[in-house]
Order: C-alpha cells, then sequence, then structure tokens
C-alpha cells in the first residue's frame, strides 16, 4: 500500500463527516469554479477575507483563553468594548474586561473555552453581528456549559475588534428537529466521485421521524473496498446547532459541528484515528444545485502533520437502470 493510501485511510476515516471526497489527493474531473462578474466577484472575495479575519478571531480568543492571559483577551475587543451576561450585567472597557477574566481565572484555574461561530452578517461597511456558542469547562471531570451568544465586530485599522457581546436568554420555543434539519435535505440520495485514484460512493438517507440523517459511505480502489462507514447528522440541544458523529471501519471516529455561512455550509471537524492521531479540518461545502455539491477541505491536520488543502466536485449518481421511468425504457417502433 503506497504512502498516499494509507494517508486516505487514516485522514479520511475520522473525518468523513458530509463526504470522503475532500481527502484524495488532486482535484476532481468535474472541479469547476462558476466565473463571478469582476465588481461583484471583488466584493464577494473581500467579505470572505473579512469573514475569515472574524472566524480567526475566535480562535486568538481560544488560544489566550488557554493560556490564561486576560490582557490578551481585552486586546480583542474596542477600547469601549463591552461583555454582557443574560441578566444585562455589562463590564465595559479593556481595563475592566482584563480585570473580569483574570478573575475568572483564579476561581476557574483549569478552565477551558472554546468558541463556535453559526454566521457572520455584515450589516454595514467595516460591521459585523456574529452569532456562535461558547462552551465551558470549568474543570477537569466536569460536563460542558454550552451558551449562545451575539457579537458585533466593527473593523479599525484594518482590524477586527469586538465592540460589544451578549449571552443570549436561552430559546424556550420548540422547534422540530425535522424542521432543524430541512436545510440537509438536498444531500438526501447517492452521490459519487470517481477518479484514477478511487471510487468514492454515499448515500444519506432519513433516520426515523426525520430526527437525524444517515450516511453510509464506502472507498473502493480497483473494485477492492479500502475504508467503510457510518455518520449520523443531528440537531444538539445543547450547543444549539447541527453536529455529525462519524465512525469509520478501521475504529477511528470523529464529530463535526455545522453552520450556514452566505451560500454554504461550514464544518468544523476533529477527530481521532483508530492508531490514536488527533485530526483536525475545516470544510467548505457548497450546494450547486440538486445534483452537485463543492467541498473544499482546509487546515487539514493528522497528529503533527498539515496537509494540502484540497477541493472537489460531488455529483449526484445517476439512477440504476432499473430504476428508471418505464417510459425512459421504451423505445419507438418504426
Amino acid at each position: 500500500m503506497t504512502i498516499k493510501y494509507r494517508e486516505l485511510l487514516v485522514v479520511m476515516g475520522p473525518l468523513m463527516f458530509v463526504g470522503i471526497m475532500g481527502f484524495v489527493d488532486g482535484p476532481s474531473r468535474a472541479d469547476e469554479r462558476p466565473t463571478a462578474p469582476a465588481a461583484k466577484g471583488a466584493q464577494t472575495s473581500a467579505q470572505t477575507a473579512d469573514e475569515q479575519a472574524i472566524r480567526k478571531t475566535a480562535q486568538t480568543f481560544e488560544a489566550a483563553y488557554r493560556a490564561k492571559d486576560a490582557d490578551a483577551i481585552a486586546a480583542g475587543f474596542t477600547p469601549n468594548g463591552e461583555v454582557v451576561d443574560t441578566e444585562g450585567n455589562a463590564v465595559r472597557g479593556r481595563t475592566a474586561i482584563a480585570k473580569e477574566f483574570r478573575k475568572n481565572f483564579q476561581e476557574q484555574p483549569e478552565g477551558r473555552m472554546s468558541v463556535a461561530i453559526h454566521s457572520v452578517r455584515f450589516v454595514a461597511p467595516g460591521v459585523a453581528i456574529e452569532d456562535g456558542t461558547t462552551s465551558l469547562v470549568r474543570s477537569h471531570g466536569e460536563p460542558a456549559v454550552h451558551e449562545r451568544y451575539a457579537a458585533v465586530q466593527v473593523k479599525t485599522d484594518g482590524r477586527w475588534l469586538v465592540a460589544s457581546t451578549r449571552d443570549l436568554v436561552p430559546n424556550t420555543d420548540v422547534i422540530p428537529i425535522s424542521e432543524r434539519l430541512k436545510p440537509l435535505e438536498f444531500l438526501i440520495g447517492d452521490w459519487v466521485d470517481e477518479s484514477e485514484e478511487a471510487i468514492i460512493a454515499g448515500s444519506y438517507r432519513w433516520g426515523e421521524g426525520r430526527k437525524y440523517l444517515t450516511h453510509e459511505f464506502t472507498v473502493k480502489r480497483a473494485g477492492s473496498p479500502l475504508l467503510k462507514g457510518t455518520q449520523r447528522i443531528g440537531w444538539d440541544p445543547l450547543r444549539h446547532t447541527i453536529m455529525s458523529w462519524t465512525f469509520d471501519s478501521l475504529g477511528g471516529h470523529g464529530e463535526g459541528t455545522w453552520s450556514w455561512g452566505r451560500n454554504y455550509w461550514l464544518i468544523k471537524m476533529q477527530g481521532v484515528s483508530a492508531a490514536g492521531q488527533a485530526s483536525s479540518a475545516t470544510v467548505f461545502l457548497t450546494p450547486l444545485g440538486h445534483h452537485a455539491y463543492r467541498w473544499e477541505s482546509t487546515n487539514r491536520v493528522l497528529g503533527a502533520e498539515v496537509s494540502p488543502d484540497t477541493t472537489v466536485t460531488v455529483v449526484r449518481k445517476p439512477p440504476e437502470p432499473h430504476d428508471l421511468p418505464r417510459d425512459s425504457k421504451t423505445q419507438s417502433k418504426p
């Protein structure tokens, strides 16, 4: 087995969340990006760069929190920035924010916090509204506490800073899980990506009561299976977001956190291989009508190794001849 295929099996297993296709080296034969008008393309490119910069601020915050660096956290706010809790209590100004975080670090020295940004909306030039979830583990062994938040980010001297962030009161309105998952309905069906390297096939089906989606996938080379796996995609009521959980035939497993952008799904993925290597990736899944979607896999890490970004286009599998309507198989007679 070549090094390429050893990497394929180890990386694809724990990180197969919507389609393994993004981890096959090289572009798909179907991978073509539409050309946008220049002005619109420039605007979209600028917003994409700004959104990436905003999402990176979450990583900067997490790193500062791990380091217990209150001043670094406060530096991510505007000079008059504020933090407001669910009861309306506000801490304003960098000095006060740093003081508050130092107090938290003293009270919870083992505390760890992660941030999942669900959406970024640009409401004016240099102004964006960020919605997301924070997950706080106060001490080792305790379960995580998840809270929704909304933040206003402003661009100052080329840098995005938080002007205001507010913890949100949990929504008590009951929204059926099937409604929350309805935006993923386009995935239902059979999908395939064929190349000289491998054939990767996946099938998505609704679970009982449409409370989750199931996904069965197979990777084949020269007709022989290299990897199989199963996945469930559902609603996590604690994180208030769509999640996916995947298990592969080699013993690897992982999970993904989903959020909707302007026209794509952003999936933050992390997992572990059967050999115990941690893996992670950031995926942009863009629907391309009913019969295809683009899969862009970035920031791919397996253990201590970084893999190059990759982009492919996955297409809906055509129906088998016996599945075609009867009229389509009837030939006209002379």
